[in-house]
């Protein structure tokens, strides 16, 4: 079935301005999750009503990069919790989210 088109609900929500990103939760046969982000513009038309639209102009395009940007990061954060929340009852040393930093080369004196 296609998050779109199903009657799920969207894991969460990231909006900039006129600008809102959906994350969606999508489960395989194994259980694996997987996350995907539609986007849409919001504005409203000659009649004062609200309409949606997946077209963006020039201006919209840097606030779409930047809301791509956060949205991975609240992915990120939705699988940390979801990583401590299935390790709780099977280590005792899960309290804290792994951090990885990106190794940095040290040079000799």
């Amino acid at each position: 079935m296609n998050e779109r088109t199903s009657t799920n609900k969207p894991e969460d929500h990231v909006r900039i301005g006129p600008l809102q990103a959906a994350i969606w939760k999508n489960v395989n046969d194994e259980g694996y999750a997987r996350y995907g982000v539609t986007f849409e513009r919001r504005y409203r038309d000659a009649e004062g009503n609200w309409q949606s639209t997946a077209s963006y102009s020039r201006d919209d395009l840097l606030l779409l990069a930047k809301l791509s940007d956060l949205c991975h990061t609240r992915i990120c954060e939705i699988q940390s919790a979801e990583r401590a929340r299935s390790s709780e009852g099977n280590d005792q040393t899960a309290a804290a989210p792994v951090v990885r930093r990106k190794a940095t080369a040290v040079r000799g004196r």
